[in-house]
């Protein structure tokens, strides 16, 4: 078998599952789910694979009248978006917030409104109203949890602010 086609399969096996839970068949999903090897992490309730049959059987039974109107309308497609009446039995990996601990604490002059991190992760950069940014190095930050070398180099060679920019109105 092909690896693309197994990972359709596995696609398919949990749009399958995710159904059947939506549809209030939970244990003939976990059972399923079991017996594929799909039941450390089954799959959310969903009804995309109704969804996706529905358009399909439009397809196949007129697709004539249907490529007419899929050319007028490009953004009458539903989204599958966030189904807010099932909740997800997926246990949370993070921590409880309660357990977080500050490590280091910057200072703008008006309130934070953003934050982002680099693509590598090696940079953070924050954002206020007072139009300032300041860019932060995450190993520095980091690397403050141990005062032995903060007391050893200085408290200016472990400074986490690696700039700090002004009057930055976009």
């Amino acid at each position: 078998m092909k690896p693309d086609s197994i990972k359709d399969r596995d696609f398919m096996y949990k749009l399958i599952i995710g159904q059947m839970f939506y549809d209030g068949h939970q244990q003939l999903a976990l059972n399923l789910a079991q017996s594929l090897g799909l039941s450390l992490r089954p799959p959310p309730p969903s009804d995309k694979l109704f969804r996706l049959v529905t358009v399909a059987r439009q397809y196949v039974e007129d697709p004539e009248s249907k490529e007419k109107e899929a050319v007028g309308d490009q953004f009458g497609v539903e989204s599958s978006g966030l189904d807010l009446e099932f909740d997800a039995d997926v246990v949370p990996t993070s921590p409880e917030p309660s357990l977080y601990e500050t490590v280091y604490l910057t200072t703008h002059k008006g309130p934070c409104r953003a934050a982002a991190f680099s693509s590598d992760g090696a940079l953070i950069a924050t954002a206020s109203v007072d139009c300032s940014i300041k860019i932060m190095d995450v190993d520095k930050v980091i690397s403050r949890i141990d005062t032995a070398a903060l007391s050893e180099s200085g408290p200016d060679s472990h400074h986490p602010v690696i700039r700090t920019l002004y009057d930055h109105l976009d």
